[in-house]
């Protein structure tokens, strides 16, 4: 799923504005399917993955500097990487969940 689903400070600017002290506060969406979920934000305001996770701030801040300050190749790979994240048609078929176990016994 790879999300907490937890609410964060995301900072003012992409903060709600009905005037309350949660406004920053959002829920972690899940980034499973995020390649099929444009525009992205809560409010939909970023057309790219990219471009949302440079609106990050607030507890995020770091982490979108991270990214921000990552090489071409790796942000690019970052991205890449992410619109693998689709929702499955089929979760028999698309997830392999009748998969032979490994050789770890699973």
């Amino acid at each position: 799923m790879f999300a907490d689903l937890k609410p964060h400070d995301m900072g003012r600017g992409l903060a709600e504005t009905a005037g309350s002290d949660l406004d920053p506060f959002l829920t972690t969406a899940r980034l499973w399917g995020v390649a099929d979920s444009a525009p992205y934000l809560h409010d939909g305001r970023a057309l790219t993955i990219s471009v949302a996770t440079l609106l990050h701030g607030g507890e995020a801040q770091a982490a979108r500097d991270r990214f921000d300050a990552l090489p071409r190749d790796e942000k690019q790979a970052a991205l890449d990487f992410l619109d693998t994240l689709r929702t499955p048609e089929s979760m028999g078929r698309d997830l392999d969940l009748f998969e032979a176990p490994t050789k770890r016994g699973r």
